[in-house]
């Protein structure tokens, strides 16, 4: 099956993100797909990789689609890629992450003017084996390891040290040679930033913490919109429209909008104005939608952690979200005093007659098999 026209694709993403229940998300995935459209609308490239993109487009448009109507999972995907937990933005914000920080004085300034000056004439590596972590990007790094909050439901594992490990000597015993080093380094960079969450700004955190919390109501559905009013039509045309319902509703009921019957004068007609309002109500239909929206965003919280420096400190400090309930976040439940009354006193009931059973059955069979242990030891090897 071929791919439709890129205009027809284009008009379908951005009709479909205009329908999510998350105006942050809106706004970004309708720049993001604008952006997306625009630097390739000039370019030229093979057969087969514009074929590709338009079939990647339709996957996507018909993604946005599920998740406007309250598919679950579909939801999740464009909430995780709008709010920078995956995709595009997410290669944003750690861009922005491991950008050194602006000269903060003279000194600074000439330091690094310094240091640029003796490393024109020098042959450059590539620029990951060359990164060294930033004061701003240890910090966080720091945060990652010790303070990234279990039970997150994101997929990605979490990141173990805070620096490359490498051994003094290799497998001979002999000094771990510099192309090794390198490898490993670059490895552990590789490794800590597919692994890494970066920081988003302090409003938006802020933001889904009041959204997880039910501070903020959750956005309602948007409602879908009516198409316009049919343009007056020949009657011929009208028939051949007429009878292209029947067939299509003929040929796959299950899936046909509207409804069919019988008219004296026209013969089998479907009606597709009475079903038309049927796809506003969204699959949220079956659940509590205010819930459902508020345990996504509290999975979303916490994984998102936020970034910003304290004058008075003098140092970064980095806040991360915390799951809703607090059995996910490792605190234990404790019943509160009015509910344990109701199991005041069961210490000191009498075990049941099967648990008292099941301690008689262990205490034979352990001393069946001590009797076992004992007659065996007494038996010597034959010559």
């Amino acid at each position: 099956m071929e791919p439709r026209n890129p205009l027809h694709i284009y008009r379908a993403l951005l009709r479909a993100t205009s329908y999510l229940p998350d105006a942050a998300a809106r706004a970004y995935l309708a720049d993001h797909i604008r952006t997306r459209f625009v630097t390739h609308a000039k370019s030229t490239p093979l057969a087969h990789i514009a074929k590709n993109r338009l079939k990647t487009a339709e996957k996507t448009a018909r993604c946005l689609e599920r998740a406007g109507r309250g598919n679950i999972e579909d939801l999740e995907k464009v909430l995780d890629f709008a709010y920078g937990r995956k995709g595009a933005r997410r290669r944003h914000l750690l861009r922005d992450l491991l950008q050194k920080d602006p000269p903060q004085d003279d000194r600074a300034l000439a330091e690094l003017i310094k240091a640029g000056s003796d490393q024109a004439g020098k042959k450059q590596p590539p620029e990951i084996e060359q990164m060294e972590p930033t004061p701003k990007f240890r910090a966080f790094l720091k945060s990652h390891v010790q303070c990234f909050p279990k039970n997150t439901q994101v997929g990605k594992p979490k990141i173990r040290s805070t620096a490359p490990r490498i051994p003094e000597t290799n497998t001979w015993g002999r000094p771990m040679p510099l192309r090794r080093q390198r490898s490993i380094r670059k490895r552990w960079w590789a490794e800590t930033l597919d692994r890494m969450f970066p920081p988003v700004p302090l409003k938006e955190w802020n933001r889904l913490r009041d959204l997880a919390l039910g501070v903020v109501p959750v956005e309602p559905l948007i409602p879908r919109r009516k198409p316009q009013k049919p343009r007056k039509i020949d009657p011929e045309e009208a028939i051949q429209q007429q009878n292209r319902r029947v067939v299509k509703y003929l040929m796959d009921t299950a899936r046909a909008k509207g409804t069919m019957s019988f008219d004296p004068d026209r013969g089998l007609v479907v009606d597709e104005e009475g079903n038309a309002g049927d796809e506003s109500e969204s699959t949220f239909r079956v659940y509590n939608y205010q819930r459902t929206m508020r345990r996504l965003y509290s999975r979303l919280w916490g994984a998102t952690p936020t970034m910003y420096h304290d004058v008075s400190l003098g140092d970064w400090v980095v806040h991360w979200g915390k799951p809703a309930s607090p059995f996910h976040s490792g605190m234990p439940s404790i019943l509160p005093k009015e509910k344990k009354v109701l199991y005041s006193g069961t210490e000191d009931l009498p075990l049941k007659d099967s648990d008292q059973s099941r301690k008689t059955q262990k205490g034979k069979k352990s001393d069946s098999i001590s009797t076992i242990e004992g007659s065996t030891s007494n038996l010597q090897p034959g010559i």
